[in-house]
């Protein structure tokens, strides 16, 4: 849970199963998104902040939650934080406004991936994270597929992207009237023509689920 306080900027109070806290940390920075390891052991908790000088930046707290403790931190300077995610290996993704920022298992090595164009869609999987960006028309966009060390798969799509879904198999794009599977290594698999009122996908076990 994350709860206002009094005389700080936010609370983080983590329960177990059966009800028992685990976790209660206190902020006087501005708590933003958190997210669990997908073995529910660790927590990292993305804030901002303002350093001396005024800039802005993010940054993100990372707790053991068998220790009950904060175990590290790390600084991302001039970035407004938008969502954060663990993935399976440990290494940490925060999505911020103006690139990917990537911290290594235990905090030592952190780096970046730009954005090129404005990001327009994030999804976050335990192995990755798929970023949506296009320019300010979004006659076309990019996908920008990103692993846990950094490493990035592109596609251009030829229209405005409406949806994504990231799952293990791949992930599904709404775009154009369709729907547009491609495989981990960003090839095309299968389209799909959807109805016009189709706003939203879901991608799972290799059959897409629409929303209208």
């Amino acid at each position: 849970l994350v709860t206002s306080a009094s005389r700080y900027a936010g609370s983080v109070q983590v329960y177990g199963k059966n009800g028992r806290e685990l976790l209660s940390w206190y902020s006087s920075e501005q708590i933003i998104d958190l997210a669990f390891s997908p073995d529910d052991r660790y927590l990292a908790v993305a804030t901002v902040v303002f350093d001396n000088a005024g800039s802005l930046n993010a940054r993100v707290h990372l707790f053991d939650l068998d220790r009950e403790e904060e175990v590290a931190s790390a600084d991302f300077s001039d970035a407004v934080p938008l969502a954060v995610n663990i993935l399976e290996g440990g290494a940490v993704h925060l999505v911020t406004d103006t690139f990917l920022g990537i911290l290594s298992e235990d905090f030592s090595e952190q780096s970046k991936v730009p954005y090129l164009q404005t990001l327009r869609k994030y999804q976050f999987s335990h192995t990755a994270t798929l970023l949506v960006t296009s320019s300010a028309n979004e006659v076309s966009s990019t996908l920008s597929l990103v692993s846990e060390n950094g490493e990035k798969k592109e596609q251009t799509v030829r229209n405005s992207v409406t949806d994504v879904s990231l799952s293990s198999e791949g992930l599904c794009v709404l775009a154009g009237g369709s729907a547009r599977v491609y495989s981990p290594e960003l090839e095309m698999v299968q389209t799909e023509q959807v109805a016009n009122d189709v706003f939203q996908i879901l991608y799972s076990g290799g059959e897409i689920y629409t929303m209208s």
